[in-house]
């Protein structure tokens, strides 16, 4: 049966995307579409339940003092929210999400076919309610990522999982073991069953759960295309839980935040690099050897 669920719109400049966004994040949403053009909307969806209303009364609460912090005026954030059929939601996916290509992955929905034989990897899921196809910037640049760092044989884990993109990604490329988190239990339910129709379930386990707490054992890489709080917020923990000489590869945030990411990184890890695509940033972290 499908269910109502609470759709959040935040039109906004696009230098403030990656602002309302984190925003959003910390008031209780598992992830954002942004549709960019003269004016950026950021849209969020929160699923049926008693929880809804707080949620709401909470994102209402921090775009408020995110406009005061950033001297705007009253209003000039506009919120509209509106109630979703879950079938009307995950239909709208398929009006714009083709094959994408990158580098040696191709990344497609479930409803669309590619040339096997062209395909070196291919990556195919299904976002029904999470977020992740693989057209975002920061999605690409954490795909790019990987195809670099992973390894034959290595432990990956991939927090804020959203669809699973990473996850399988990771797995494709030859990971032994794959942890994706994702503190949305409908997300987590989502990358579930994207992985399970991948046919590596040996592979990888998916868990709903809050950032890296609880997480035990030494990691090869830390994949977090998630916000910049959240990026910094994880940084001790990920230190911890790296190999020596394993890579955090984490996105999520925009060329303003950059510098401040890059400064929370630089002393829990010997380097620490960004890379850019279009406004988007990725940074690499690399931890200390032996």
């Amino acid at each position: 049966m499908d269910r109502d669920w609470v759709e959040v719109s935040v039109r906004t400049v696009a230098c403030y995307v990656e602002a309302v966004t984190a925003a959003l994040g910390v008031a209780g949403s598992s992830g954002a579409a942004v549709e960019e053009g003269s004016e950026s909307i950021v849209r969020v969806y929160l699923p049926p339940g008693a929880e809804t209303s707080g949620k709401l009364r909470e994102m209402s609460r921090r775009l408020e003092c995110l406009s005061a912090s950033l001297g705007l005026s009253r209003g000039a954030l506009s919120v509209r929210t509106r109630r979703v059929r879950e079938q009307d939601w995950a239909e709208a996916w398929k009006r714009f999400f083709r094959p994408v290509v990158v580098g040696r992955i191709v990344v497609k929905p479930t409803w669309e076919q590619v040339d096997q034989q062209s395909a070196e990897l291919v990556v195919e899921i299904d976002p029904g309610m999470a977020f992740g196809t693989g057209c975002h910037e920061s999605t690409r640049l954490m795909l790019e990522a990987a195809q670099e760092v992973i390894v034959p044989g290595g432990r990956v884990i991939d927090v804020g999982c959203g669809s699973g993109i990473l996850s399988i990604a990771a797995a494709k490329l030859g990971a032994a073991e794959v942890l994706g988190i994702d503190s949305d239990k409908w997300a987590a339910s989502i990358a579930r069953d994207n992985l399970e129709r991948s046919g590596l379930a040996a592979r990888w386990r998916i868990v709903a759960a809050e950032g890296l707490r609880g997480v035990r054992g030494e990691w090869d890489v830390i994949l977090a295309n998630v916000d910049a709080p959240t990026v910094a917020r994880l940084a001790e923990a990920a230190q911890g839980l790296l190999r020596p000489r394993g890579w955090y590869i984490a996105g999520g945030f925009t060329m303003q935040r950059a510098a401040t990411v890059r400064r929370e990184l630089r002393g829990r890890f010997e380097s620490v690099t960004t890379r850019a695509l279009s406004d988007w940033r990725c940074v690499w972290a690399q931890a200390r050897g032996s």
